[in-house]
């Protein structure tokens, strides 16, 4: 099965906060959506109409909480209503949790993203919500989302958390006893920057600021040659940023049986074919030209 890059319609979602002008500054997250933008144009068949990309600079889709929920729930229209089946939904900026007894988690809080407004409204979009909106997706859709933010290990709730011991070798623990509507009818896959219990870098990277997790998924695909499993991705994204970094990239699914198939293979672009003229057509056209020409016979 192959998730992003599939020959089949697609649609994604991309928010990159920097939270310009505000105590909570950032300054590679714009930076990270505009790379996972070309990553997927260039890499992955997408289409720019099929696209939204939500940053805080001036001409683009504000990513407020009103926007970001907006904008998810038109993904999950679109597979209702259009049968779009692959899709795509990252996320740069900062990330939370906050307690909540009646959540269900272990850890008795929930994971959160932090949209640009914030600072005005106190508005904060919980790990529940983004659950719910996802639940909507229909069996037939496959969704491939990066999170890079602090606390973001669980952020959609999935059931099965993947874990790495130090040999890489990989185990899942099962959510679903404690949270029983983590279970989801769709296939989603979620890699995050960090645990919940973790924070998430940026860094001054090649010239330039980027979140850790963003740049790092990047450059493992590319190493990779954009051929590769889940769990190879996994292993080699924890490999390189726990090598640099305090922090350990998480995985969680809903289907943890899709992991060791293809998450993606490499895109070869179909070249043009040049349309061949009928005989008449051809001989149509040559008529035409001649007779422009003044040219007194037509063979």
């Amino acid at each position: 099965m192959v998730l992003i890059n599939a020959e089949t319609s697609k649609y994604a979602v991309i928010i990159g906060i920097n939270y310009t002008g505000t105590d909570l500054r950032l300054n590679g997250c714009v930076d990270d959506a505009n790379e996972i933008n070309a990553f997927l144009l260039e890499k992955c068949n997408y289409q720019t109409g099929n696209i939204k990309l939500l940053t805080d600079v001036e001409g683009s889709i504000q990513p407020t909480k009103e926007n970001i929920i907006y904008e998810l729930r038109a993904l999950v229209q679109k597979a209702k209503v259009e049968g779009i089946t692959e899709f795509w939904f990252s996320y740069s900026g900062h990330g939370s949790n906050v307690t909540n007894r009646m959540s269900g988690e272990t850890d008795g809080k929930d994971e959160v993203i932090v949209p640009l407004d914030y600072p005005t409204t106190k508005s904060l979009i919980t790990d529940n919500e983004l659950h719910e909106i996802f639940s909507m997706l229909p069996t037939t859709c496959n969704l491939f989302s990066l999170i890079d933010a602090c606390n973001s290990g669980t952020v959609l709730d999935l059931q099965y958390v993947c874990r790495l011991d130090n040999n890489n070798i990989l185990s899942y623990e099962d959510h679903s006893l404690s949270q029983p509507d983590s279970v989801l009818s769709a296939n989603i896959i979620k890699i995050s920057g960090c645990r919940d219990e973790q924070t998430s870098a940026e860094d001054y990277i090649n010239g330039t600021y980027r979140g850790v997790l963003t740049y790092y998924f990047l450059e493992c695909l590319k190493d990779l040659d954009y051929n590769c499993s889940s769990e190879q991705l996994i292993i080699n994204l924890k490999t390189k940023v726990t090598g640099l970094y305090t922090q350990i990239p998480t995985l969680t699914c809903s289907n943890k049986d899709i992991l060791s198939s293809l998450i993606m293979k490499k895109y070869v672009p179909i070249p043009e074919v040049p349309v061949q003229e009928e005989p008449e057509e051809k001989r149509r056209r040559i008529k035409k030209l001649l007779k422009k020409a003044k040219n007194c016979a037509i063979l």
